[in-house]
């Protein structure tokens, strides 16, 4: 019979106490087998996995034996008590100091109030000012948008688009608009014209996927930004 000789270093570093759970309770991969044959020439970690498997299954005490080890527990022997100064009758102990009373809440005169109330009275005013201002410049913005809503289709939409509109070009030479994705896995161009719209075929309608955004443009100005949508 052959006497096992362990290594006197165990090979690598030492695992980690969740490291070796894993190893006991996990898949034996390789890097579990690294950590058991580590343990098993490692004192320290065998000691640890001594500790886990008590910790796993532990020994079952009796009620009696329970009760028995909890009256010893009672009866153990108790500390020294915490030394007492003792008081010199010649130098009384100085009472606690009283805590320093808070101090009574400030009164705001009337006229802050007066104040307030004029300057929320004020701003009410200038927003009402500021709203009658600003009307003009809203419809204005929207006259202008006109032109900018004159590309179609625009923002979200609820079905795939039948039509694809665009400024038609002040020079009539005909224009070709491509539809891409931002990837350009999709990618159509459509035939060129001069119109200012042209049909979105079917068979390129269902190619569009809800929740993707997709481009529109026209093909060859590479300087104008491209218009996007998208389908819920």
């Amino acid at each position: 019979m052959t006497d096992t000789v362990l290594p006197i270093r165990p090979p690598g570093p030492h695992p980690a106490p969740e490291q070796l759970y894993r190893a006991r309770h996990g898949p034996r991969t390789s890097e579990a087998e690294r950590w058991l044959a580590h343990a098993a020439a490692c004192a320290v970690c065998t000691e640890e996995l001594l500790r886990q498997e008590a910790f796993d299954a532990p020994q079952t005490i009796g009620s009696d034996d329970l009760d028995t080890a909890w009256e010893r527990f009672g009866r153990g022997p108790r500390g020294p008590l915490a030394p007492v100064l003792p008081i010199s009758r010649s130098r009384p102990a100085a009472p606690l100091a009283a805590p320093p009373p808070f101090p009574p809440p400030l009164r705001r005169p009337a006229v802050q109030r007066w104040l307030v109330a004029a300057a929320f009275a004020a701003a009410v005013v200038g927003l009402g000012a500021w709203s009658q201002t600003r009307a003009p410049r809203a419809a204005l913005s929207t006259q202008d948008g006109a032109a900018a809503g004159a590309w179609q289709p625009a923002g979200l939409l609820g079905a795939p688009p039948t039509e694809l509109r665009f400024p038609p070009p002040s020079d009539g030479v005909p224009r070709r608009l491509t539809v891409f994705n931002i990837s350009r896995s999709y990618s159509w161009t459509s035939p060129p014209t001069a119109g200012g719209h042209v049909a979105f075929p079917e068979a390129e309608r269902r190619k569009l996927r809800r929740g993707e955004p997709y481009f529109l443009a026209v093909a060859g100005e590479h300087n104008a930004s491209p218009r996007s949508f998208s389908l819920r």
